[in-house]
């Protein structure tokens, strides 16, 4: 089903990319979006965007991790002068 979809999209993406062609055969900037929101599809069909907001979160939660380990150490050192 989820291929089934995808594949219609690429095909219906293809034919806008083909469409905003001129007659010299180069893409009119049209076309270059065109072809840019068909990447954003397949990322996302891909699963792509939603791995780098994961390792964007993970990334975030590692600081936020490393930042209170840092004063929790600092803590313990104060603590025991």
């Amino acid at each position: 089903m989820c291929r089934m979809f995808f594949t219609g999209m690429m095909i219906g993406a293809l034919g806008l990319f083909l469409s905003a062609c001129d007659e010299s055969g180069t893409s009119s900037s049209a076309g270059q979006q065109a072809a840019q929101a068909v990447n954003k599809t397949a990322d996302y069909a891909a699963g792509q965007v939603q791995l780098r907001q994961k390792q964007k979160m993970e990334n975030k939660l590692n600081a936020i991790q490393q930042k209170q380990q840092k004063q929790y150490n600092q803590a313990m050192q104060e603590k025991k002068q």
